[in-house]
C-alpha cells in the first residue's frame, strides 16, 4: 500500500513459418478497402494533431494533413460505432477542416478549405527495430555501423522529390507513424497500444499477449514513483520481500519482484536497463507476463518490465511540474517541459527531486535525475532522437528487527576488567555471557560514537547472550528443559515469540529496551546506492509508403554501491565490563549495542552496449485486410564487473594477510545519538595485552575471503535475429500474430581465486588488483565437484531458437476469444548431464488463453 499523499499539478518452429507464408500469400496488390464497416471510436475533443493521431490509430487508417492546416485546431469528440469516413467527418466538422479519401491508397488527406485532389502520400515515421551482426570488438563496430546506417539515410534524400507531393513554403504531409506508440491515446487510466504485436504498434485488443499497461495518470493518481511499486500493480506480481539484507547484499542491483512466481526483466525502450529505476522520465510503465522471446529477448522467463521513457513533440510546447509530499515524510518534485523548435525540431526535459522518509525511524530515500531528449525531422521520412540520462539514488536501508542478545544474561555477572575466564570457576553460559577474542585472537573494534580515531583489542571482554543460545542458558533466568525445541535463540525482540515479559531481567537490570516494529538502528550512513547513466539514439526512415527501417543504439552504465555493515549490525548485546581497554571507565557500562567485526563495501557495475536495427513492411485496410511483417536483428555485450573493499589497517607488513587479519570491527549504542560512520586515514590501536598505543594507516583493500558473486567479472554477448507477421482478416474478426527468434550467446566468467589466495598474490600487490581463478580445462566436465571449483566456469557457447504465434476471434463487436503460445530461455547457468555434455539452454514454454468482453 502506498502512502496517503497529495499532489499539486501545474500545467503550462514450424507453425510461425507457416503464418509467415500464409500471410505473405495474402499479400494484396494495392487495392483500397472501402472503409465502410462501422467501428467503435472513443475520440474527446483535443487539438487536432492529437485528435488525428487517435483517429488513424481507431480507425486503422492512415491520416495525411499539413502541419500548418491542423495547427491551433481544436476538434470535437467522437463516441461510438461509426463508418470511418464518418467518424473521421463528425471529428473535424465545424474546424474549416475538409476530408479527401485518395482512391489509390485509401489514405485519408485533411485539409484546410480545399476539395480538390489529395496530394500525394509521402509519409513520415519512426520504426522500432534492431539489427544482427557481431564480432568481438562490439563497441568500434555498433559505432562503425551506426555511422554507416546514418550515411546512408542521409545520402537518399537527394531523390527529386514529387513536384505533387508538397506546395511551396508548405510543410510535407505527415502520415501516423505504425511504429510509434503514443501516450495521446492513453485516456485515464486506460491504454490502447502497445509494442507487443512483435515489437511493432498494436492494439493491445489485437495482442492476444498477457500485456497490461500503466498510464502516466494512474502513476500519478497513486503517487507511484518507481517499478518496484509499479509492479505491485501489475496482474499476477509480487515482490519478495526480506529483511532488507537480501537488498543491501544485491550488487546486481536486479529487481526483486516476481511474476508468476519467476523474476522478471528490466527493460527501456526495450534495452536492457538491469535494475530498478525511478519513473519520472516515463510516460508509462508495460508489463509482459510469462514466456515470450520475441518480445522481451533472452532470460526473462517471468515476463518483462518495460519502461517507454517520454518523447519530445514537435506539435505543441508543454510544461508540469509535480510536487508531493505524505504524512510519512515523503517530499518530492518533479519537473517535464517540451519545447518545440520551428517545425523540425523538439526537446524535452524531465528532472527529479526526492528526499523521501519512510514509516521505519531511519529510512530515507534520496533520489536525483536528469533526462532529457530531443528529435529532428531534417527531411520528410528522416527523424533523428537522441535520448540522455543520469540519475542515481541513495537510500539509508536498515535490516528489518533486531535480534535477541540479551534475554539469556542473569542480571548479575558482570566483569570488573578484562579476563580470559569468570572468577570462581563460574560457567559462563549459565548466567548468559560469552567472551570476545582471546589473548591470542585479538578483536580490533571501533567505537565511532565515543572516539573513531582509536581502534580498541576488545579481546578478553565479555558480552550477554541471548536466551537458549546453549543447551546451559537460561531465557530470563528460566532454564527450559530443552531449548533446541523451545527456538528460543535467534528470534527478533518484537516477534511473536517474544513477549515484553521475556526481557524483565534486561530490561530492569540495565538500560536494555524493548524495540518497536518501526525501530531501526542505523548509523549515519548511505546503505544502498544505485546509478544509472545512458545514452541512446535512434535513426527512423521510411522507403515509400509501406516500408519502414530503424537502427538504434544504447550505452548504459549502472550498478550498485552497498555498505554490508548494516547487514550485520542486527544482534541486541549488552555491554558488561566496567572498564573500557584502556583502562578508562566504561561510559557505556550496562548499555545495548550492535556489533560487527568489519565492514563490506561491495561495488558491482555493469556496462551495456547495444545495437538494433530492422525493416518492416505494412498495408493496411486492403480488400483482405491489415498485414504488417517485421525482421529484427540486434548485438549485446554486458561486461560486469563486482568487487567488495574493506577497511583494515596496515599493521601487518605483509599485505595479502590484512584483509583477514587487520580488519577494523564496529560497535554503535543504542544511546548514543552520535552514530558516525567516519573512517579516518589513520588511527591509534589500543591493545592492552601488548600494552601498547600504535599508529597505523587506514586502507580500503579488496576483500579477499569473499569469492563468486562479490569478486567476479563477467562478460555476456548476444546476437538475435527475429521475424514477426501480423495480420487481421475478416473485417477484423481474425487477428493472427507469429513469430520466430534465433539467439547465439555467449558468456564468460571469471572469479576470484578460491584457493591459496594470499600466496598466490604478489608480495608488493596493491589492494586493489583481483586475481582470478584459472581457466577451465579441456576435461573441466570430467573432474570431481571439488576440482572443478578450483577454476573457472568455461565459456558458454550455444545456440537457441523460439517460437510465438497466436491469434484472437471475435464473435461480437464485444465478445472475443484469444489464444497465444510462446517460448523464451534462460543463459544464467551451464548444467552437466548424465553423459558429461553441456545441456542446452533452459527454454520456457507458456501459453495463455480466455475470453474477452468489451
Amino acid at each position: 500500500m502506498h502512502p496517503p499523499c497529495r499532489r499539486w499539478l501545474w500545467s503550462t518452429d514450424l507453425l510461425p513459418a507457416l503464418w509467415l507464408i500464409l500471410c505473405l500469400g495474402c499479400l494484396p496488390s494495392s487495392a483500397p478497402a472501402a472503409g465502410a464497416a462501422p467501428k467503435p471510436f472513443a475520440i474527446p475533443a483535443a487539438a487536432a494533431e492529437v485528435t488525428l493521431e487517435t483517429f488513424s490509430d481507431q480507425a486503422g487508417a492512415q491520416v495525411i494533413y499539413l502541419i500548418d492546416d491542423v495547427r491551433g485546431v481544436v476538434t470535437r469528440p467522437v463516441q461510438g460505432s461509426l463508418a470511418v469516413r464518418e467518424a473521421l467527418e463528425q471529428l473535424v466538422a465545424g474546424t474549416g477542416l475538409g476530408v479527401v479519401q485518395d482512391e489509390k491508397t485509401g489514405a485519408f488527406v485533411v485539409r484546410r478549405g480545399r476539395n480538390g485532389p489529395p496530394p500525394a502520400v509521402a509519409t513520415e515515421s519512426r520504426a522500432n527495430t534492431s539489427s544482427p551482426a557481431m564480432k568481438n570488438t562490439l563497441r568500434a563496430r555498433l559505432t562503425a555501423a551506426f555511422a554507416a546506417f546514418t550515411a546512408a539515410a542521409l545520402s537518399a534524400q537527394t531523390v527529386t522529390p514529387n513536384p505533387a507531393a508538397s506546395e511551396p513554403g508548405r510543410d510535407d504531409p505527415v502520415t501516423m507513424s505504425p511504429f510509434q506508440v503514443s501516450t495521446s491515446r492513453d485516456v485515464g487510466f486506460v491504454a490502447t497500444a502497445s509494442f507487443a504485436g512483435g515489437r511493432m504498434k498494436t492494439d493491445l485488443k489485437d495482442t492476444p499477449l498477457a500485456y497490461s499497461v500503466l498510464t502516466k495518470e494512474f502513476l500519478d493518481a497513486l503517487a507511484i514513483t518507481d517499478t518496484e511499486a509499479a509492479m505491485e500493480w501489475a496482474v499476477n506480481s509480487y515482490q519478495q520481500r526480506g529483511d532488507a539484507s537480501d537488498k543491501i547484499s544485491n550488487l546486481d542491483g536486479g529487481t526483486r519482484t516476481r511474476v508468476r512466481g519467476v523474476i522478471t526483466k528490466m527493460l527501456r525502450n526495450f534495452f536492457e536497463l538491469g535494475q530498478p529505476s525511478d519513473v519520472y522520465a516515463n510516460d508509462r510503465v508495460d508489463f509482459a507476463r510469462g514466456t515470450n522471446a520475441l518480445l522481451i529477448g533472452n532470460g526473462g522467463l517471468g515476463g518483462a518490465t518495460i519502461l517507454m521513457t517520454k518523447q519530445a513533440m514537435f506539435d505543441k510546447r508543454k510544461g508540469e511540474l509535480a510536487a508531493t509530499i505524505s504524512d510519512q515524510g515523503a517530499r518530492r518534485m518533479t519537473l517535464d517541459f517540451n519545447q518545440p523548435i520551428g517545425t523540425k525540431v523538439a526537446m524535452r526535459g524531465a528532472f527529479l527531486w526526492q528526499d523521501s522518509d519512510t514509516w521505519r525511524e531511519v529510512g530515507n530515500d534520496k533520489r536525483r535525475g536528469v533526462y532529457l531528449t530531443a528529435a529532428a525531422r531534417p527531411w520528410a521520412k528522416t527523424q533523428l532522437r537522441v535520448d540522455f540520462e543520469d540519475y542515481r539514488s541513495r537510500e539509508r536501508l536498515a535490516v528489518n528487527g533486531l535480534t535477541d542478545g540479551v534475554s539469556g544474561w542473569d542480571g548479575i555477572t558482570v566483569v570488573d576488567a578484562p579476563i580470559g575466564t569468570l572468577p570462581g570457576g563460574v560457567n559462563s553460559n549459565a548466567v548468559g555471557l560469552t567472551r570476545l577474542g582471546s589473548s591470542t585472537a585479538p578483536l580490533p573494534i571501533m567505537l565511532p560514537g565515543y572516539n573513531n580515531a582509536t581502534v580498541y583489542n576488545f579481546a578478553n571482554h565479555w558480552q550477554t547472550m541471548g536466551g537458549g543460545a546453549t543447551p546451559q542458558t537460561p531465557v530470563n533466568g528460566i532454564l527450559p528443559a530443552n531449548t533446541a525445541n523451545l527456538r528460543a535463540f535467534g528470534q527478533r525482540i518484537n516477534g511473536f515469540e517474544n513477549a515484553p515479559a521475556r526481557f524483565g531481567i534486561a530490561t530492569s537490570k540495565s538500560k536494555f529496551f524493548v524495540t518497536t516494529p518501526s525501530y531501526e538502528f542505523l548509523p549515519e550512513m548511505t546503505t544502498y546506492e544505485r546509478f544509472l547513466k545512458n545514452a541512446s539514439f535512434y535513426v527512423d526512415q521510411q522507403i515509400g509508403n509501406d516500408i519502414f527501417v530503424q537502427v538504434s543504439y544504447s550505452m548504459t552504465k549502472n550498478g550498485t554501491v552497498s555498505n554490508l555493515l548494516a547487514t550485520r549490525l542486527t544482534e541486541v548485546i549488552l555491554d558488561v565490563n566496567r572498564l573500557l581497554p584502556d583502562g578508562r571507565a566504561n561510559p557505556y557500562y550496562l548499555q545495548p549495542f550492535v556489533q560487527t567485526g568489519g565492514d563490506d563495501i561491495g561495488k558491482g557495475t555493469n556496462k551495456w552496449d547495444e545495437l538494433r536495427a530492422g525493416i518492416a513492411y505494412q498495408k493496411t485496410n486492403t480488400r483482405f485486410g491489415t498485414f504488417r511483417f517485421n525482421v529484427i536483428g540486434g548485438m549485446t555485450e554486458r561486461n560486469t564487473d563486482n568487487r567488495t573493499y574493506q577497511h583494515v589497517m596496515a599493521r601487518n607488513p605483509d599485505i595479502r594477510q590484512r584483509p583477514q587479519n587487520d580488519r577494523i570491527g564496529f560497535r554503535y549504542y543504542l544511546l548514543d545519538s552520535n552514530r558516525p560512520y567516519d573512517v579516518p586515514n589513520q588511527i591509534t590501536y589500543v591493545d592492552p595485552i601488548a600494552n601498547t598505543n600504535t599508529p597505523y594507516n587506514v586502507q580500503e583493500l579488496l576483500n579477499l575471503n569473499f569469492a563468486d558473486a562479490n569478486n567476479r567479472t563477467a562478460k555476456r554477448q548476444f546476437d538475435y535475429l527475429q521475424a514477426s507477421a501480423f495480420a487481421k482478416l475478416f473485417k477484423d474478426r481474425l487477428t493472427l500474430l507469429a513469430g520466430k527468434r534465433w539467439d547465439r550467446f555467449r558468456v564468460t566468467t571469471k572469479n576470484a581465486l578460491h584457493t591459496n589466495i594470499r600466496a598466490s598474490y604478489p608480495v608488493d600487490w596493491d589492494g586493489r588488483t583481483l586475481l582470478f581463478d584459472p581457466d577451465a580445462p579441456a576435461n573441466y566436465w570430467s573432474l570431481s565437484g571439488t576440482q572443478r571449483a578450483l577454476y573457472n566456469p568455461p565459456i558458454l557457447d550455444q545456440r537457441v531458437s523460439t517460437n510465438t504465434y497466436g491469434g484472437i476471434i471475435n464473435a461480437t463487436k464485444w465478445l472475443g476469444g484469444f489464444y497465444n503460445y510462446a517460448q523464451t530461455f534462460d543463459t544464467s547457468r551451464s548444467v552437466l548431464a548424465i553423459n558429461g555434455n553441456v545441456l542446452e539452454p533452459t527454454v520456457s514454454l507458456g501459453w495463455d488463453a480466455g475470453i474477452r468482453v468489451s
